[in-house]
């Protein structure tokens, strides 16, 4: 299948895996297993395929898949390769990486590819490799549409069982189905854009030769198009993922830079093919004008009010390092030996950044102020269809969104929810079919977990309690077999803890963004072994001291990030059975340990590090008499505090004051973060308004950000730094940097297309322009946002005045006529013109050009007579009327 140079630099690291599965327990007989498969089950082509992707796996999925899940995805592999639709018409690097491995991203693998290929076989027979590509594209968006969700990424089949997913799922779907039928396809991300608070992951397919992009689920008639492609030309770093132990096979000038990552794998920077583009340099300094090699430079954009990593590269001999980037702001660290050191850099002027290492670091311990650029939208793919392409894809896009509607409408079975949930108190079966529906296909797995009896082993409560602990995503995939684990070995702890700390501490199986399996009866067994073997009772010392978990976890679970992919997390047992797993496998299999042995444990939702609950002197004594009796009162969550495992005690605090007049909003326009290991760490303050209250913390060096982002995409922010000492509390004031009406004014190239009038009669927005600027609202009907901006423009009604004849009222029916807030300005200001759209493809084309969220009302856009948006807004802010009089005004000018 595979030429003999390739094979041999892939017999290396597929022997070198082996080992790392060990010889014993389950993964040791896996390892046996593989051998014997290559040896002397699978054919030659088949045996050198799973040789690859061994070779290339992450070790978690080596020893937490069975060996059959791979060898289904090598029989797929060396089939397409000899009989596929396409055999023969792809390299094999491309084939190896694109083709036959399985992992696109951080998802759960499941069995999927000969699924996909019996769905589409027929649907492509016949086609050429775009055409392919497209028809692929147009099923899945019959079968999946996007929809947000956590950040644990869902199997291709997930995805395909619950007809939604996040841009990542999508993408991740996607590219799985293309590469099932023999199609090389890559998941292509922006890790952070620059010019909004957001990412975006899109698919790659390599069509004969070249390489084409599209949006996942988002089918058109043409390729290389998507309502991302202005956005990509404003990124500074777009990147793709290879994993195979051999190059990736892309030469020439156009060949992508290769970023080394701190993991297994490879990023490669795609960055050239969506955006105009320089070559960023850095060198990096000691106090002393000593050039330093090897330090670690990380590339920086403002997102979400902080600074976020889009690559990291080390120094070379000189102490240089080079980022081929977009043109725009980046705020540039560089840390090494616990020195450490940044800088801002505008890539437009084309010089070297220079970084001096200091180990004392940042300490201004004032505000300072910031200006972050976004890359200029530019034409690098402006590829248009012709309206007899937009509607045709347009109606079929209509017929697969029918399609997987009515998919979705059969996911839930009301008669089986009936059945799983008789007997159950009224409330309690509308709790159960609430989640049930939640689980879309995988209702039938809650519902035989539901109509098990407990028989007394655990009490019935605790089937919902279990299942309302987990995330939404998890109701998807969660099996019997865990959830039933988990109420069974928890059942000696009921009358120790009250419900508040047993079912999210205790109980509930999800720890961080692992895939959950089955672990408390494997922990118990593998504590009970080591134990034997080392001549202690280490359940017992854990019990004592819960400190000794995750200093057992580290003693047994070794930790080397190139043995890794990205964030995947192993499972417990395949963890501590090879021995191997990442920091975060580490710090999971901790938290699992813990709750095994019935110790209330978590990831800190702050920082992420393992934390314990440890109960006051008072609760202690209550908790043994309750665990030595089964009599006495269950403790509760307030009667003790959680503790880090591994640092000691947040002795300091840190009291936030909003500056007035300012909303305030943590990663919406602030943040904090904590310097650690070489770079400052955002604290994750999602949960509760860190206004209102102290924020414990350790001693260390912070990093608070303010963060004004302005329409064209730029950020006025500002930076303060400070320390903070053992037991020290710090008050802070933010400050937000202010904008000039100037700042707001933006420039994008605006889509023209036809909006009626009440007469019916079409017309072109660029007509409506054509002697003036117009400002064009597009109104939701009876929605509140709506109403503020309408009583706003009545209560500047004198000042509306002079502006009327260049404003627009977009509705969806006439009827907003009767909307008693409409009508009184269309009153007030008669020279309004009211006009009507379909609220459909084109407006959403113009709020995504616009780099505002598609179908957000109101939709305010100033035009000018050149077709270009010079300011636009989606939704209501206090003083938005205020804001489009002075800025209609200014355009005037």
């Amino acid at each position: 299948m595979f030429t003999k140079e390739m094979m041999e630099k892939i017999e290396a690291p597929f022997r070198e895996q082996l080992k790392r599965m060990g010889t014993s327990g389950a993964c040791g007989a896996r390892a046996a297993q593989v051998e014997r498969m290559v040896g002397e089950i699978l054919s030659p082509g088949e045996a050198q395929a799973l040789k690859c992707l061994y070779a290339s796996m992450p070790v978690s999925d080596a020893v937490d898949y069975p060996a059959e899940l791979f060898e289904a995805f090598a029989r797929h592999g060396a089939f397409l390769w000899e009989k596929g639709p396409f055999a023969g018409r792809v390299p094999e690097r491309l084939f190896a990486g694109y083709v036959l491995h399985h992992r696109v991203n951080n998802e759960d693998l499941t069995g999927h590819r000969a699924f996909f290929y019996e769905q589409l076989k027929d649907r492509i027979a016949g086609m050429d490799m775009r055409q392919a590509v497209r028809e692929a594209n147009y099923w899945c968006a019959s079968q999946a549409t996007y929809r947000s969700t956590d950040d644990r990424t869902a199997s291709p089949m997930s995805v395909y069982d619950c007809a939604y997913g996040r841009c990542g799922e999508e993408s991740t779907f996607t590219v799985s189905v293309l590469r099932s039928l023999g199609i090389p396809a890559r998941q292509v991300y922006v890790p952070l854009w620059s010019h909004c608070d957001d990412n975006h992951a899109w698919v790659e397919a390599w069509c004969d030769g070249e390489w084409v992009f599209f949006g996942a689920c988002e089918p058109e008639e043409l390729l290389n198009r998507g309502w991302f492609a202005g956005a990509s030309s404003r990124a500074m770093l777009v990147h793709s993922r290879w994993l195979l132990p051999v190059e990736e096979g892309t030469e020439g000038v156009d060949a992508p830079q290769v970023l080394p990552g701190n993991d297994m794998c490879q990023a490669l920077n795609q960055i050239g093919r969506y955006a105009l583009t320089t070559e960023q340099e850095v060198a990096v300094y000691d106090r002393a004008g000593n050039p330093q090699p090897g330090a670690l430079v990380r590339f920086e954009v403002m997102n979400m009010a902080c600074y976020g990593e889009i690559a990291a590269v080390h120094t070379d001999g000189q102490g240089k390092c080079v980022l081929r980037t977009g043109l725009g702001s980046l705020h540039v660290t560089a840390s090494k030996d616990g020195a450490y050191g940044e800088a801002l850099a505008d890539t437009r002027q084309g010089s070297c950044c220079e970084i001096v290492l200091d180990a004392a670091g940042q300490q201004n311990d004032r505000w300072a102020e910031l200006t972050f650029t976004a890359p200029k939208d530019s034409a690098r793919n402006s590829v248009m269809p012709t309206d007899e392409e937009k509607a045709r894809g347009r109606k079929r896009l209509e017929e697969m969104n029918r399609l997987r509607r009515e998919k979705e409408s059969r996911f839930y079975d009301q008669a089986l929810a009936e059945e799983a949930t008789a007997g159950m108190e009224s409330d309690m079966r509308d709790r159960c079919a609430a989640i049930m529906k939640k689980a879309c296909r995988n209702q039938k797995e809650i519902g035989a977990f539901l109509a098990k009896p407990a028989d007394g082993a655990y009490p019935e409560r605790w089937k919902t309690a279990v299942l309302e602990s987990l995330r939404e995503k998890d109701l998807r995939d969660i099996t019997v077999e865990v959830l039933e684990e988990c109420c069974l070995e928890a059942a000696g702890w009921e009358s120790v803890y009250g419900d508040g700390l047993l079912v999210p501490y205790i109980l509930c199986p999800r720890v961080g963004n692992e895939m959950i399996r089955p672990f408390r009866r494997f922990i118990l067994g593998w504590l009970e072994q080591e134990s034997a073997r080392q001549g202690r009772d280490l359940s017992e010392e854990i019990r004592r001291n819960p400190v000794a978990a995750w200093e057992l976890v580290q003693e047994k679970i070794v930790s080397d990030k190139k043995e890794e992919y990205g964030n995947l997390i192993a499972s417990a047992r395949g963890a501590l059975e090879s021995g191997r797993g990442s920091r975060l496998t580490q710090e999971v299999v901790c938290v699992q340990i813990l709750r095994t042995l019935g110790i209330p444990a978590r990831l800190d939702p702050v920082e992420g590090v393992p934390e314990v609950w440890m109960p006051s002197g008072e609760a202690r004594s209550a908790k043994d008499a309750a665990a030595g009796s089964g009599q006495g009162e269950a403790v509760t969550e307030d009667m003790g505090v959680f503790v880090p495992l591994e640092r000691h005690e947040r002795t300091c605090s840190i009291l936030i004051h909003g500056q007035e007049g300012v909303e305030w909003n943590y990663f919406g326009n602030w943040s904090l973060a904590r310097f650690d290991d070489g770079a400052y760490r955002p604290l994750w303050l999602w949960e509760q308004d860190k206004l209102a209250g102290p924020i414990p913390a350790f001693p260390g060096r912070y990093r608070a950000l303010t963060a004004n982002r302005l329409p064209n995409g730029n950020i006025l922010a500002k930076e303060l730094y400070f320390r903070l000492e053992e037991g020290q509390q710090r008050e802070i004031r933010l400050e937000l940097a202010e904008a000039e009406p100037a700042d707001m004014l933006t420039d994008h190239a605006i889509p023209d297309f036809a909006i009626k009038r009440e007469d019916g009669e079409a017309c072109l927005l660029s007509a409506l322009v054509k002697e003036d600027s117009g400002l064009f609202i597009w109104l939701g009907e009876d929605e509140e946002p709506t109403e503020h901006i309408l009583n706003e423009i009545y209560e500047r009604r004198e000042a509306y005045a002079e502006l009327q004849g260049r404003l627009f009222f977009v509705a969806m029916r006439p009827e907003i006529r009767k909307n008693p807030a409409c009508g009184r300005v269309l009153e007030a200001l008669p020279g309004i013109t009211l006009m009507f759209d379909e609220f459909g493809a084109d407006m959403e084309a113009l709020a995504r050009r616009l780099y505002l969220e598609p179908g957000k009302l109101p939709l305010a856009v100033l035009i000018d007579r050149d077709m270009r948006g010079i300011y636009s807004v989606a939704g209501y802010n206090v003083g938005t009327g205020d804001m489009i009089l002075k800025l209609v005004r200014m355009s005037k000018t």
